[in-house]
């Protein structure tokens, strides 16, 4: 059907009820506080678009255009393209709901997503580059202790930077040596704390009490300025640590790359995928096989298990002929030979 040409939102009514959405509709709508700021830095980022190009009126065109910018001006990946895309044309739609001149109904529904391409399964860091990773944070100071034990609950428990922030001192259990995370979507979940993570836990709980502030907070990764630890901090904190550690095997490592590589190393453990998506958090299944699949050497050594190179090599040692090109085969055998005489 077609729409209107006239079909559009004014700028000012986007802006006027911009804080009402973000600080009432969606607290009412029960969307975490994170959630919520994510779509208030969205929505701003559009009025920054709008009134960088002089856009006072809002339509189908006007979004559509908003994809290159966001591409390349910004530079956005497809998901945070369509993460924006989302935020914005969900306002609109509660925008085109209200009775009030300078709104319209635009067909929304009707506009795809920005296809992203299959880009293969994520890469992990190895073992040897996360030991490197906390070889070199310096735990002789007090926030040392801190960075080694909140990186740690990311590569050993698969936690999400978000989950290792919000933790309180009163979600641990010493005497079950349990955790409780809270995860996304308001789920928790109570994780096992393992080998020497209680031990690391005491030991920074009888150091936190230093940090200023901390008698007065509920969180357990408190800020030098006395706040809870924030993301931004965190991820300052495992830049500086990546960058003295040296290069790694990724192009791009982040605290969220502890916990692909704990995904990836409890597989190569060849431990249950079921129970890896409790542990991680997911609602589905998909969301966890995104994070699996085998390194290098667990495919070399898996392949060199497989039947067909078993066989192959039984007739190739055995000096005995296959149906097919055998004399390929005797050649084969003769350079193997001598690969081995000469010590190769």
């Amino acid at each position: 059907m077609a729409r209107p040409a006239s079909a559009h939102i004014k700028i000012g009514i986007y802006r006027k009820h911009l804080d009402h959405y973000t600080e009432r509709v969606l607290v009412q709508l029960s969307h975490q506080p994170s959630g919520i700021k994510t779509v208030r830095y969205d929505l701003d980022i559009f009025i920054d678009y709008l009134e960088a190009k002089k856009i006072r009126r809002i339509n189908m065109d006007t979004i559509l255009e908003f994809i290159p910018y966001l591409r390349e001006t910004r530079d956005n990946c497809d998901e945070s393209v369509n993460r924006k895309l989302s935020s914005v044309k969900t306002y609109l739609r509660y925008l085109g709901g209200k009775s009030e001149r300078g709104t319209a109904v635009l067909p929304l529904d009707h506009m795809p997503r920005v296809l992203t391409p299959y880009s293969g399964p994520l890469k992990a860091l190895r073992p040897s580059e996360v030991l490197c990773i906390f070889e070199t944070i310096d735990r002789q100071t007090i926030l040392g202790v801190r960075d080694y034990l909140f990186f740690s609950l990311l590569y050993r428990l698969g936690l999400r930077i978000g989950e290792a922030t919000a933790i309180n001192c009163c979600d641990i259990d010493f005497d079950q040596n349990t955790l409780v995370i809270h995860g996304k979507g308001r789920r928790e979940r109570t994780l096992p704390l393992i080998g020497n993570l209680p031990a690391l836990l005491q030991d920074w709980m009888l150091r936190r009490h230093v940090v200023k502030n901390s008698d007065t907070l509920e969180a357990l990764f408190v800020s030098k300025k006395g706040n809870r630890l924030s993301q931004r901090v965190a991820q300052e904190k495992f830049k500086a640590i990546q960058t003295a550690a040296g290069a790694f095997s990724l192009k791009k490592v982040t605290p969220h790359s502890l916990r692909h590589a704990f995904a990836t190393h409890w597989m190569e453990s060849s431990l249950d995928m079921v129970v890896l998506q409790a542990v991680m958090g997911h609602a589905k299944r998909e969301s966890t096989e995104r994070y699996v699949h085998p390194s290098v050497e667990t495919q070399r050594t898996s392949a060199q298990k497989h039947l067909g190179n078993e066989l192959l090599e039984s007739f190739i040692l055995a000096g005995k002929q296959l149906p097919f090109q055998s004399k390929n085969v005797h050649r084969h055998k003769k350079a193997l030979d001598a690969k081995r005489a000469s010590g190769c």
